[in-house]
C-alpha cells in the first residue's frame, strides 16, 4: 500500500525516528549539583585546578615539566584540604607504622 499523503509520511517518519532514538539513546533525567554543596570551591581553587589541567597539554615530556605538574597537583590538593571544613585528613588521626605496631 503506497501512502503519498504528506501528513501521513511525516507522522510515519516521526514515529520511526522516535522509535530508533528511544531504543539507542533513551532519555533520562539528570540532577545538577548546586554550588551550595561545595562552599569551599572558590575562584582560587578553580584557577589552580585549571592550571593543573593545562600543564600536561602545554609542555613537553621534559623532567622539569613533570615536576611542575607534580607541584601544581600537590598545591591543588593542599588548597582544597585547607578550604574544606570536614576534610578527612583533619578528622582522622595520622597513622604511622609505629602507631600501627603499638596495637
Amino acid at each position: 500500500m503506497q501512502q503519498n499523503d504528506p501528513d501521513t509520511l511525516v507522522t510515519l517518519y516521526n514515529q520511526s525516528i522516535t522509535s530508533v532514538l528511544d531504543k539507542h539513546a533513551p532519555s533520562h533525567t539528570i540532577t545538577l549539583k548546586g554550588n551550595n554543596l561545595k562552599p569551599w570551591y572558590n575562584d582560587e581553587v578553580h584557577e589552580a585546578r585549571r592550571i593543573r589541567r593545562r600543564l600536561p597539554r602545554q609542555y613537553s615530556k621534559l623532567e622539569i615539566h613533570r615536576q611542575l605538574l607534580k607541584e601544581q597537583s600537590i598545591n591543588v590538593v593542599r588548597m582544597i584540604d585547607l578550604k574544606r571544613p570536614n576534610s578527612t585528613n583533619r578528622s582522622l588521626p595520622r597513622l604511622t607504622l609505629k602507631t600501627l605496631l603499638d596495637f
